[in-house]
């Protein structure tokens, strides 16, 4: 915890271990908190004590129930680790020591996997969540279709109010939900779960607020998610559950800029988080009654996906990704080389003379890595994914 945020974070770091997994051929993971150097928690300015002692004992530890593939999770001091002898492919995040600890929840690794065509894995709510969210989704919505929609009301990192939901468009839209036989039910922020409704005549879920693995569970079911920027939001892109979240990019915000996004998801405007499937969605600069209807409609009548990827939007998405990927792969190299290292180098070079992006990427590569890898990585890299490749890369 002394280089990542107490924060819905979590879950990219989590989904990504996942995924790294699941490609190593590993059975499960065991989960290590490492206490950080301010109160357990990273030194920063953007959550006191208290909200970071209580998102984590509300927020990430009911979380760890989301992957069945965690087999024990810690929460102990430097002082109280002793690591085993473990094999670098044992290891995430790659390279990680007490000394020089590191971090992976902002999407560099879900590049790669995107290039490597890694197998997309799911957190899932456990099963007695999902009992008791049935039971609740009942009880609000009569039995009917329901949708969720997912409210942030906290003022931090919303500059320009681009987290903040259209209360007029969802005024109109729930209503004209609620015409075709849908009911729409509220997520609140925890601070504001009992508070009085922000809608006239439309349930919400306390619950679901106030319990993490409930709170997925009725995303589970719904039969649309809609969402702005938000923490619940990622943790929606890493599900089952379908979802529609409304973007828009705001350079007074670091974490909803251009260049954070571009730098480290590989996006531009209109185009998709990567390796998540295609019954997520990013709706860019949309929040309308009638992209809302639509989005309803559509997910009556056609079957959730999530076997199929988003893949790259055009070159621009390639292009920016392509170096997210090389930077990453540099990175990685420093802690000696992998198949998957072999694997994804080969992807960014089909991918390369497919859309002729660089006049080659070993030159870049060998820039980015500077002296930090071994010449010897380098050359075993270089020549073991030489040749031609027969598997294709192409979405």
């Amino acid at each position: 915890m002394a280089v990542s945020p107490c924060s819905y974070d979590f879950f990219t770091f989590l989904y990504s271990a996942e995924i790294c997994r699941k490609r190593r051929g590993l059975s499960d993971i065991k989960l290590i908190f490492v206490h950080g150097p301010e109160g357990r928690f990273r030194k920063d300015n953007i959550r006191t004590q208290q909200q970071n002692e209580t998102f984590f004992n509300n927020v990430i530890i009911p979380g760890i129930s989301l992957l069945p593939s965690c087999e024990s999770f810690m929460w102990l001091s430097r002082q109280e680790i002793s690591f085993p002898s473990l094999s670098t492919q044992n290891i995430f995040p790659r390279g990680y020591t007490l000394n020089q600890p590191n971090s992976e929840y902002v999407g560099h690794e879900l590049v790669a996997s995107l290039f490597r065509e890694d197998a997309l894995c799911f957190l899932a709510a456990p099963p007695y969540a999902r009992k008791i969210a049935k039971q609740i989704a009942s009880g609000r919505t009569g039995g009917r279709p329901y949708v969720t929609l997912t409210v942030r009301e906290i003022e931090r990192d919303n500059a320009n109010n681009t987290r903040t939901i259209n209360y007029d468009v969802w005024s109109q839209a729930i209503i004209m939900l609620r015409e075709k036989g849908i009911e729409t039910l509220v997520l609140r922020d925890t601070s504001q779960a009992f508070s009085p409704a922000l809608f006239p005549n439309t349930p919400e879920a306390p619950e679901g607020s106030i319990h993490l693995p409930i709170r997925l569970a009725l995303y589970e079911d719904a039969l649309l998610n809609y969402t702005k920027n938000n923490g619940p939001g990622y943790l929606q892109l890493y599900t089952k559950a379908r979802t529609m979240i409304f973007n828009s990019f705001d350079d007074d915000v670091v974490a909803l800029s251009r260049t954070w996004y571009s730098g480290n998801y590989g996006m531009n405007h209109g185009d998709q988080y990567p390796m998540t499937a295609t019954s997520k969605k990013l709706i860019w600069d949309d929040e309308s009654t009638h992209t809302i209807i639509q989005g309803a409609q559509n997910a009556i009548h056609t079957e959730r996906n999530n076997s199929e990827v988003n893949g790259f939007t055009n070159i621009e998405n390639i292009k920016s990704s392509l170096i997210v990927a090389l930077r990453q792969l540099a990175y990685q190299l420093q802690f000696g080389l992998l198949q998957e290292d072999i694997t994804l180098f080969k992807a960014i070079k089909t991918k390369n003379a497919q859309y002729s992006l660089f006049n080659s990427v070993e030159q870049p590569l060998t820039e980015i890595s500077g002296d930090k890898i071994s010449e010897e990585v380098l050359k075993e890299l270089f020549l073991k994914s030489d040749g031609n490749n027969s598997h294709s890369h192409n979405r």
